[in-house]
């Protein structure tokens, strides 16, 4: 189960987990608020979340019941979300990078190798502007 970074409030019962939910992805950076410890009934499940943030979520009193609560230190934004600022899109094989002036653009094939912003081959590619997290891109010629 995956839940959004948008994410701020859960309320008791949202989640009745049974056996088949093993891994929660949840990409908040804050801990969502939640109304009641009964939110979820699954704490055996293993709580994923964004790099840096698992001492808050293991602070938490809801948060902080499951067993196992991992960083995941590879994750990439989810396009369009809030807390992106820059629009990274595909036009005539370039990469556009929107809002991210003065900021270094750095793009990436599959395998990690740097690409220069030039007419790309079809295919799938890594951008990071600055120091925001990577974000994936899909350019079709």
């Amino acid at each position: 189960m995956t839940l959004p970074s948008t994410l701020t409030t859960l309320k008791a019962f949202a989640f009745q987990c049974d056996t088949l939910i093993d891994t929660i992805i949840l990409n908040s950076v804050v801990p969502p608020s939640t109304l009641g410890d009964s939110v979820f009934t699954c704490f055996a499940a293993t709580l994923i979340v964004p790099c840096g943030t698992a001492a808050a979520y293991r602070q938490h009193e809801v948060w902080g019941l499951f067993a196992n609560i991992v960083e995941d230190c590879n994750a990439i934004d989810e396009p369009g979300s809030a807390d992106v600022l820059v629009r990274i899109t595909a036009r005539d094989g370039r990469i556009v990078a929107e809002g991210a002036e003065g900021e270094p653009v750095r793009i990436y094939d599959m395998m990690g190798r740097p690409m220069a912003n030039r007419t790309l081959p079809t295919g799938i590619y890594m951008v990071k502007v600055g120091n925001r997290p990577a974000q994936k891109i899909t350019v079709i010629r």
